[in-house]
């Protein structure tokens, strides 16, 4: 038992040595053991993310621009061709009944995918937010709106307002 005040020391303890280790553990090259690195050493660097897919000759569609980066055919939603503005469930039935080019296979692209392609160059139409399919993990009746702008991406019930559909097709 400690009375209030008392002091504690502790011995100092040798490091342990390979000695008391199991022969599971293989050394490496460098002195390093696979879960021991070597003092030292960086840490090893984050693997390389794979560089996009060349998609030569990507066939233009009228209406539509096309990212390289994601492989996704964006609507422009510009003067030609505008997008309104709906509610969620007809905007998902505005893209799924799209056709451009004489191409269907039309939909609305997830936050991610909005995400990567709200800057894409040449791309028309308002900088507001725009519906994505991405569903609120903590609430399933709210999906994400991103806008093209710096506004921060959200979330919103399908049914409460409207926003504009910006309608993707993968490159097949």
């Amino acid at each position: 038992m400690l009375l209030s005040g008392s002091f504690v020391a502790c011995e100092a303890m040798p490091l342990p040595t390979d000695a008391g280790r199991s022969n599971v553990t293989a050394r490496l090259g460098d002195g390093a053991t696979e879960d021991a690195p070597k003092l030292g050493t960086p840490p090893d660097p984050e693997p390389a993310k794979p560089s996009p897919v060349a998609r030569p000759n990507a066939p233009k569609l009228p209406g539509a621009i096309f990212d390289e980066r994601s492989g996704l055919y964006v609507r422009r939603c510009g003067e030609s061709s505008p997008c309104a503005a709906l509610l969620l469930a007809p905007s998902v039935a505005a893209c799924e009944q799209a056709t451009f080019g004489d191409v269907n296979g039309w939909r609305l692209p997830s936050k991610e995918e909005f995400l990567r392609i709200k800057n894409l160059k040449g791309l028309e139409g308002p900088l507001g937010y725009h519906w994505t399919s991405t569903a609120y993990a903590e609430d399933a009746a709210q999906f994400w709106i991103v806008a093209r702008d710096k506004s921060p991406s959200t979330t919103i019930p399908g049914t409460r307002k409207a926003f504009p559909a910006r309608c993707v097709r993968t490159f097949e």
